[in-house]
């Protein structure tokens, strides 16, 4: 083998080894980039690449870039290196028992969700949609104020 015939071989696989070595996430959200919750999920994002030296990246898009909440699922349906904040009314079309999750005054204090997602009923519905969809349900724990 010629050494010019190498070289470029070489440069290709330590160039594929390099960028496999670092991983981003894309995050979508229909919120504004004014919501608490976008704001501190850009926080997390720069803690990530931080804590990680820069090996994990987590991209947020906020308004909807990415498309709507269903365009989003179906693009991570397909394999698109996605996550999204979602809510458990979007979810019941592939697991229906989520969908009470959405329901108002489901709980005396948001505290109390706990006690349903660390239920072993919830984790079946969650394990559910994962084997139904292909959809990953990392947590249901975020709060975005009381309702009056």
């Amino acid at each position: 083998m010629k050494v010019q015939t190498l070289v470029p071989a070489l440069a290709l696989l330590l160039a594929g080894n390099a960028a496999q070595a670092a991983y981003q996430l894309n995050l979508s959200s229909a919120l504004s980039s004014q919501d608490p919750i976008v704001q501190a999920m850009e926080s997390a994002s720069e803690a990530i690449a931080q804590r990680s030296e820069g090996e994990l990246t987590v991209r947020v898009f906020p308004n909807s870039q990415l498309g709507s909440d269903e365009d989003v699922v179906e693009q991570i349906r397909s394999g698109a290196n996605i996550a999204i904040l979602i809510d458990a009314g979007r979810l019941s079309e592939y697991q229906p028992e989520l969908g009470i999750l959405s329901a108002p005054y489901l709980v005396e204090d948001h505290t109390d969700y706990d006690q349903i997602t660390s239920s072993e009923l919830y984790q079946e519905w969650v394990e559910g949609l994962a084997d139904s969809s292909g959809l990953r349900l990392l947590n249901y724990n975020w709060f975005q104020g009381s309702r009056p």
